[in-house]
Protein backbone atom coordinates (compact mmCIF):
# COMPACT_ATOMS: atom_id res chain seq x y z
CA UNK A 1 0.00 0.00 0.00
CA UNK A 2 1.37 3.67 -1.02
CA UNK A 3 0.75 6.20 1.14
CA UNK A 4 0.82 9.96 -0.15
CA UNK A 5 0.29 12.95 1.79
CA UNK A 6 -2.91 15.03 1.46
CA UNK A 7 -1.67 18.37 1.68
CA UNK A 8 0.89 17.85 -1.50
CA UNK A 9 -1.44 15.79 -3.14
CA UNK A 10 -3.77 18.88 -2.96
CA UNK A 11 -6.66 16.67 -1.80
CA UNK A 12 -9.75 16.40 0.67
CA UNK A 13 -9.46 12.90 2.77
CA UNK A 14 -13.17 12.50 1.48
CA UNK A 15 -11.79 12.94 -2.52
CA UNK A 16 -8.89 11.23 -1.86
CA UNK A 17 -10.65 8.36 -0.34
CA UNK A 18 -13.00 8.02 -3.61
CA UNK A 19 -9.99 8.29 -5.93
CA UNK A 20 -7.52 6.24 -4.45
CA UNK A 21 -9.11 3.29 -2.95
CA UNK A 22 -6.34 0.97 -0.88
CA UNK A 23 -3.97 3.16 -0.97
CA UNK A 24 -3.29 4.96 2.99
CA UNK A 25 -3.53 8.48 2.90
CA UNK A 26 -1.69 10.95 5.83
CA UNK A 27 -1.56 13.92 6.47
CA UNK A 28 2.23 14.45 6.13
CA UNK A 29 5.04 12.39 4.64
CA UNK A 30 9.00 13.29 5.46
CA UNK A 31 10.44 15.86 3.29
CA UNK A 32 12.45 13.84 1.21
CA UNK A 33 9.03 12.00 0.17
CA UNK A 34 8.12 12.57 -3.81
CA UNK A 35 5.77 12.65 -5.72
CA UNK A 36 4.21 16.13 -4.47
CA UNK A 37 1.62 18.11 -6.10
CA UNK A 38 0.90 21.99 -6.53
CA UNK A 39 -2.84 22.33 -5.09
CA UNK A 40 -2.95 25.30 -7.63
CA UNK A 41 -5.44 23.92 -10.22
CA UNK A 42 -6.66 26.46 -13.26
CA UNK A 43 -9.82 26.56 -15.17
CA UNK A 44 -13.70 25.96 -14.30
CA UNK A 45 -15.99 23.97 -12.11
CA UNK A 46 -17.19 21.13 -14.66
CA UNK A 47 -16.06 17.57 -15.17
CA UNK A 48 -15.29 14.77 -13.19
CA UNK A 49 -12.31 14.69 -10.80
CA UNK A 50 -9.31 12.92 -11.61
CA UNK A 51 -5.21 12.42 -10.43
CA UNK A 52 -2.60 10.75 -11.52
CA UNK A 53 -1.26 10.24 -8.43
CA UNK A 54 -1.07 6.55 -8.26
CA UNK A 55 0.83 6.47 -11.83
CA UNK A 56 3.35 9.36 -11.09
CA UNK A 57 6.44 7.99 -9.74
CA UNK A 58 9.91 8.95 -9.09
CA UNK A 59 12.24 7.85 -11.16
CA UNK A 60 9.56 7.16 -14.11
CA UNK A 61 10.30 9.98 -16.72
CA UNK A 62 7.25 11.16 -18.92
CA UNK A 63 8.15 9.93 -22.97
CA UNK A 64 5.75 11.78 -24.53
CA UNK A 65 2.93 14.49 -23.89
CA UNK A 66 -0.23 14.74 -25.70
CA UNK A 67 -3.03 17.22 -26.25
CA UNK A 68 -6.41 17.29 -28.78
CA UNK A 69 -7.07 20.25 -29.31
CA UNK A 70 -9.38 22.57 -31.64
CA UNK A 71 -11.05 25.75 -29.99
CA UNK A 72 -10.13 24.42 -26.75
CA UNK A 73 -8.19 21.73 -24.74
CA UNK A 74 -10.33 18.90 -25.19
CA UNK A 75 -7.59 16.43 -24.15
CA UNK A 76 -4.23 16.16 -22.21
CA UNK A 77 -1.93 13.02 -21.69
CA UNK A 78 1.53 11.47 -20.74
CA UNK A 79 3.29 8.31 -21.48
CA UNK A 80 5.54 7.15 -19.16
CA UNK A 81 9.16 5.40 -20.04
CA UNK A 82 7.86 2.28 -18.42
CA UNK A 83 4.73 2.13 -20.97
CA UNK A 84 2.00 3.43 -18.80
CA UNK A 85 -0.36 6.06 -20.45
CA UNK A 86 -2.83 8.47 -18.71
CA UNK A 87 -5.21 10.66 -20.61
CA UNK A 88 -7.96 13.12 -19.43
CA UNK A 89 -10.26 14.36 -21.58
CA UNK A 90 -12.20 13.51 -24.46
CA UNK A 91 -11.73 13.08 -28.06
CA UNK A 92 -12.77 15.72 -30.18
CA UNK A 93 -10.00 18.05 -31.57
CA UNK A 94 -6.63 17.19 -33.91
CA UNK A 95 -3.80 15.03 -31.78
CA UNK A 96 -0.43 16.48 -31.03
CA UNK A 97 2.09 14.64 -29.80
CA UNK A 98 5.65 15.77 -28.42
CA UNK A 99 8.15 12.90 -28.04
CA UNK A 100 10.82 13.98 -25.11
CA UNK A 101 14.82 13.22 -25.48
CA UNK A 102 15.93 10.71 -22.68
CA UNK A 103 16.18 12.45 -19.06
CA UNK A 104 14.21 16.32 -20.95
CA UNK A 105 11.83 17.39 -18.58
CA UNK A 106 8.46 19.39 -18.69
CA UNK A 107 9.02 22.46 -16.35
CA UNK A 108 5.99 24.70 -17.39
CA UNK A 109 2.74 24.80 -18.55
CA UNK A 110 0.95 27.84 -19.98
CA UNK A 111 -3.25 27.70 -19.57
CA UNK A 112 -5.89 30.17 -20.92
CA UNK A 113 -9.82 29.62 -20.13
CA UNK A 114 -13.09 30.96 -20.77
CA UNK A 115 -16.78 30.26 -20.72
CA UNK A 116 -17.82 32.31 -17.90
CA UNK A 117 -20.33 29.34 -15.81
CA UNK A 118 -18.95 26.70 -18.00
CA UNK A 119 -15.44 27.87 -18.17
CA UNK A 120 -12.43 25.17 -19.22
CA UNK A 121 -9.54 25.62 -20.62
CA UNK A 122 -9.08 27.10 -23.95
CA UNK A 123 -5.13 26.72 -24.42
CA UNK A 124 -2.25 24.93 -23.24
CA UNK A 125 1.26 24.82 -23.98
CA UNK A 126 4.15 23.07 -22.51
CA UNK A 127 7.64 23.84 -22.30
CA UNK A 128 10.77 21.69 -21.35
CA UNK A 129 13.87 22.44 -20.23
CA UNK A 130 15.19 22.45 -23.80
CA UNK A 131 12.81 24.90 -25.00
CA UNK A 132 11.00 23.10 -27.15
CA UNK A 133 7.36 23.12 -26.67
CA UNK A 134 3.94 21.86 -27.56
CA UNK A 135 0.91 23.87 -28.11
CA UNK A 136 -2.84 24.15 -28.88
CA UNK A 137 -6.35 25.58 -28.67
CA UNK A 138 -7.43 29.05 -28.40
CA UNK A 139 -5.88 31.90 -26.60
CA UNK A 140 -7.71 34.07 -24.71
CA UNK A 141 -7.59 37.05 -22.27
CA UNK A 142 -7.48 34.82 -19.08
CA UNK A 143 -4.05 32.56 -18.98
CA UNK A 144 -1.27 31.56 -16.07
CA UNK A 145 1.79 29.81 -16.17
CA UNK A 146 3.26 27.40 -13.51
CA UNK A 147 6.55 26.55 -13.95
CA UNK A 148 9.25 24.42 -11.50
CA UNK A 149 11.27 26.93 -8.62
CA UNK A 150 14.43 27.89 -10.71
CA UNK A 151 16.25 25.67 -7.62
CA UNK A 152 14.27 22.54 -8.55
CA UNK A 153 16.70 21.13 -10.34
CA UNK A 154 15.95 17.59 -11.88
CA UNK A 155 11.96 17.72 -10.39
CA UNK A 156 9.63 17.59 -13.26
CA UNK A 157 5.78 17.85 -13.87
CA UNK A 158 5.01 14.14 -13.91
CA UNK A 159 1.13 14.09 -13.91
CA UNK A 160 -2.18 15.76 -13.52
CA UNK A 161 -5.02 16.51 -10.96
CA UNK A 162 -7.97 18.83 -12.05
CA UNK A 163 -11.62 17.67 -14.07
CA UNK A 164 -12.36 16.76 -16.94
CA UNK A 165 -15.64 15.42 -19.35
CA UNK A 166 -15.35 16.12 -23.15
CA UNK A 167 -12.95 18.63 -22.96
CA UNK A 168 -10.24 19.71 -20.15
CA UNK A 169 -11.82 21.79 -17.31
CA UNK A 170 -9.24 22.54 -15.08
CA UNK A 171 -5.81 21.02 -14.69
CA UNK A 172 -2.89 21.21 -11.91
CA UNK A 173 -0.07 19.22 -11.88
CA UNK A 174 1.92 16.68 -9.51
CA UNK A 175 5.59 16.68 -9.53
CA UNK A 176 7.91 13.87 -9.70
CA UNK A 177 11.83 13.51 -9.36
CA UNK A 178 14.65 11.34 -10.56
CA UNK A 179 14.98 8.01 -8.64
CA UNK A 180 17.51 8.76 -5.09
Amino acid sequence: MRAFPLRRLGLSAVLAAALLPGVLVVSELPAAAQPWSNPFEFGGHGGNDFTDAPVARDGNYVSNVTIRTGDRVDQVGLRFRNGTQVTHGGNGGTLHTLNLYNRERVISVEMCASGGDGRRLTYIRFTTDRGRTLSGGRRTGDCVTVGLPRDADHTMIGGFHGAAGANVDRLGFIYTGPRS
